[in-house]
């Protein structure tokens, strides 16, 4: 660890009195401006980084996803709000594929460095970031259009909880002789009530059961939501609630990625490694609902991909045999169980929009797995 790093966590630690929640740990952790893991845009992505994203993998991504998304947003104005955008991987394909539908593409992204790196990955492209692409400091008071979000909401902050029998505690970490360590404290009435709800529902867990509340997601969620006139789209890995808390899953979801590798020491290479958690589906829907909006369909990434056309983008007449295996591989992470195929989800809601007559309306209908929410 370099010593501007060493002195940042040390004087955050002594701010803290030593002490800070998990979540808001992880927050700096990751999206710290000068120290925080986003902030290290040249290194996150890709084969060289520390994972790779489905827009990554292939184009194939992006212009399937166009495909679903092209009704909706012609219906809805041609906006179209992507959070998150990593390097523009995504924002480039929908670009392009999306032509004369997309008005204006918005980017809404926490990262300095990430923003930099997207504009210059979209003019090598030749495309015109001045006219149809807006980088959003802040939120508007409307979201007229589509939302869109790719691996969003697993990178959000999480609180981390144990139950112990019968009490209930929250995770912080503290900083003591140099050293960094998870701790428990008496968890607030608003943990212990979302908890013990949840024990009442999936339980009966082991003695000693830790997991996590992305209580930032769910307002994540909610405030689209509120401010939604148009369809919102959200893919990430995750479960129900049921299957997220079942009782084997007695330690969480939370792990750290390093160099393509998972890892729970979660407390380690602060500021140099991923944070993440997997996100709870129900809890999203949940979000939404209490919030006005019309859930239109939960399914696998692998359904949502393969009924709107994933096959039928692929080149089956690529030139070289090389680069028809490196298709089918990527078609392969996809939409394999044992990829990205089941642990992905697409979750599609509306708010303020008629969509009962739209093409994806009715494709999510036919593959709709919402009685597991």
């Amino acid at each position: 660890m370099h010593a501007k790093l060493a002195n940042w966590i040390e004087d955050f630690f002594n701010e803290n009195q030593g002490l800070v929640r998990f979540d808001v740990f992880m927050r700096e952790a990751l999206y710290n401006p000068t120290h925080g893991y986003y902030s290290q845009a040249d290194r996150i992505f890709g084969s060289s980084g520390d994972f790779v994203t489905a827009p990554e993998i292939t184009p194939l991504f992006a212009q399937t996803l166009a495909q679903a998304l092209k009704e909706p947003l012609l219906a809805c104005g041609g906006h179209l709000w992507e959070f998150g955008a990593g390097r523009g991987r995504l924002a480039a394909g929908l670009i392009q594929h999306l032509g004369d539908s997309l008005s204006c593409y918005h980017i809404v992204d926490v990262s300095g460095g990430l923003q930099a790196e997207q504009l210059a990955y979209l003019k090598s492209l030749g495309i015109d970031t001045t006219s149809r692409v807006r980088w959003e400091r802040t939120l508007p008071d409307t979201l007229a259009g589509v939302v869109i979000g790719n691996e969003v909401l697993d990178a959000m902050p999480v609180r981390l909880w144990r139950r112990l029998g019968e009490q209930c505690f929250e995770r912080y970490v503290q900083h003591s002789a140099g050293d960094l360590s998870l701790c428990d404290h008496a968890a607030d009435a608003a943990l212990t009530a979302t908890v013990n709800a949840l024990h009442a529902r999936n339980g009966p867990w082991p003695h000693d059961y830790c997991s996590e509340w992305s209580e930032q997601s769910e307002a994540f969620i909610s405030t689209i939501t509120e401010r939604l006139e148009g369809v919102a789209v959200m893919i990430d890995y995750g479960f129900g609630e049921s299957e997220f808390f079942h009782p084997q899953r007695c330690t969480g979801t939370l792990v750290a990625h390093h160099r393509h590798q998972m890892s729970d020491e979660v407390l380690q290479r602060i500021g140099q490694q991923d944070l993440t958690a997997h996100v709870n589906f129900t809890a999203m829907y949940e979000s939404l609902n209490a919030a006005g909006g019309e859930l239109l369909g939960y399914t696998s990434q692998a359904a949502f991909l393969l009924h709107h056309g994933l096959l039928e983008h692929a080149n089956p007449s690529a030139v070289s045999s090389i680069t028809q295996a490196q298709e089918k591989h990527a078609l392969q992470m996809l939409v394999s169980p044992a990829e990205m195929g089941e642990l992905f989800k697409v979750l599609v809601w509306c708010r303020g929009v008629e969509p009962d007559s739209w093409l994806i309306t009715q494709k999510l209908a036919s593959i709709d797995r919402s009685r597991q929410l």
